[in-house]
């Protein structure tokens, strides 16, 4: 029998995917709209939002959405890999720890 208090509510669950939902932009989009973070347009430098650079350009022509996607990544990745360290240095420090 599940104890009420630790059933998820409506608003964990919205945040669940909320987060899900970002990690899937961040990941699936870049590749898939052909966005570089790194490609440059000085001509279009400090552009304003349109249908082809949603968030705008900045000062030497990068799209804008295109670079928050790939910092996006690029944060999710270091997170995961603290976690994943974090994890097992507390596995094997708690193994130790029973053990002796």
């Amino acid at each position: 029998m599940t104890s009420r208090r630790l059933r998820p509510t409506v608003p964990a669950w919205v945040g669940i995917v909320w987060i899900a939902a970002i990690a899937i932009a961040c990941v699936a989009i870049p590749p898939l709209l052909h966005l570089s973070a790194e490609a440059t347009d000085v001509a279009r430098a400090y552009a304003s939002p349109n249908w082809t650079h949603w968030l705008g350009t900045d000062g030497l022509g990068r799209d804008e959405v295109a670079r928050l996607l790939i910092g996006g990544r690029i944060t999710l990745s270091v997170g995961a890999i603290a976690a994943l360290l974090a994890m097992t240095v507390g596995t094997i420090y708690g193994a130790l720890a029973g053990y002796l």
